[in-house]
């Protein structure tokens, strides 16, 4: 009888990995399967080898990997790479500049997704029929493939930046949950092909403030049976970083707000992401990260966050007594400790209006208008929710 078996991936980004040998010019290791360029060093991700089980849990791509001895920089991933497998998470390096087309195509539990930022497109299927809830395209990307997100059914938030200039047929096809897009590219993307945005309704679209006469103009923008067209609006949320060490990682919490930008100590950025979680490499030696919240218009106030051996050092965070949850049509707000809260409650839109404000102790929010994202501060905490 055949057993299924499932594992975590989890890879240390470190000079001492090491390799098991596949075949003369394939390995694996840390969980993940490679294929190796001699001549130019650099290795790409690839599918599971039949017969072997299928990748599951986080995977963590290290910007490196050693193999007999030599150094090579991961710099792809391949065709179908993850298709179809049981991944939960994703978070490719900077060193990636390259996707095979439907690599994540049906991965059914793939829900928090980091690109690299060294990306010029985003291949065709690359997350056809993923869980996915949110998510930001880092500067440089230019071209969203055929299919791209088709099916996301529960993708209520997706962030375009600047750079974006196409978007192919079938790129947003079947994600009715859909109701939010930022797009900072001053020239509305060409977006005119076949079964892109067909049968949606109820999307606001943030725009760069001259830009709205263009874009509501330009098809398939202009189609006001679709899209609202608003000019940008600073989001001026605070930051709530928690984190967990998990065997070589910090597994960071960084709360609900549109997206963040990540940055290494040298000030290097590594990360834009809409994730709810992103990995910090704890090898040993006191690392401090900047996280910046960010919609793409305009950035909040950073906060730092130090991973060391132990785990968790330092970190601007809060201790999440309180909890901001959406549930059907009402925002619930609880202190998980039972006590009464007494702290003012706010709730913002998207665009950063406040529709609601009140000193509370427990309770429902309810009567804000269902199929939209809010913002909710409580104290010194922020989440980010949608209400169905």
């Amino acid at each position: 009888m055949n057993k299924i078996m499932t594992f975590k991936v989890m890879i240390w980004v470190s000079a001492l990995l090491t390799g098991m040998v596949a075949t003369a010019d394939d390995f694996a290791t840390g969980g993940l399967y490679y294929s190796i360029n001699a001549e130019s060093k650099t290795a790409t991700v690839t599918a599971v080898p039949a017969g072997e089980p299928a990748y599951s849990g986080d995977v963590i791509i290290p910007e490196s990997v050693t193999y007999g001895g030599e150094k090579y920089t991961v710099n792809a991933i391949e065709n179908k790479a993850f298709m179809r497998s049981g991944v939960t998470a994703v978070q490719i390096p900077p060193t990636v500049t390259a996707l095979g087309d439907s690599i994540f195509y049906f991965a059914e539990n793939l829900a928090n997704v980091s690109l690299s930022v060294n990306l010029k497109t985003l291949p065709r299927n690359t997350f056809s029929g993923c869980p996915i809830t949110a998510v930001a395209l880092p500067e440089g990307i230019t071209l969203l493939g055929n299919g791209a997100f088709q099916s996301c059914s529960l993708l209520h938030t997706a962030l375009l930046p600047s750079t974006m200039k196409t978007i192919e047929p079938y790129g947003f096809n079947n994600c009715h949950s859909l109701v939010e897009i930022y797009c900072a590219a001053t020239t509305p993307p060409k977006a005119t092909g076949w079964a892109i945005f067909i049968g949606l309704e109820g999307i606001d679209v943030v725009v760069p403030d001259a830009s709205t006469d263009a874009y509501s103009s330009t098809a398939p923008w202009s189609d006001t049976g679709i899209f609202t067209i608003y000019p940008s609006e600073p989001v001026e949320v605070g930051v709530n970083v928690k984190g967990v060490n998990k065997g070589g990682f910090d597994d960071i919490t960084l709360g609900e707000n549109i997206a963040y930008r990540i940055y290494d100590d040298t000030d290097r950025l590594i990360a834009v992401t809409a994730a709810e979680h992103y990995f910090l490499p704890a090898t040993g030696a006191k690392t401090t990260y900047k996280i910046v919240p960010t919609n793409f218009f305009s950035d909040g106030e950073p906060v730092y966050y130090t991973v060391s051996d132990a785990g968790i050092d330092e970190a601007s965070a809060d201790n999440r007594r309180v909890k901001i949850y959406a549930d059907g049509e009402v925002i619930r707000v609880e202190a998980n400790d039972g006590a009464e809260l007494g702290e003012w409650v706010s709730v913002y839109d998207s665009y950063g209006r406040l529709r609601y404000r009140q000193k509370t102790e427990q309770g429902d929010i309810a009567g804000l208008p269902k199929g939209h994202v809010y913002i909710v501060c409580c104290g010194s905490v922020v989440n980010k929710v949608f209400l169905h």
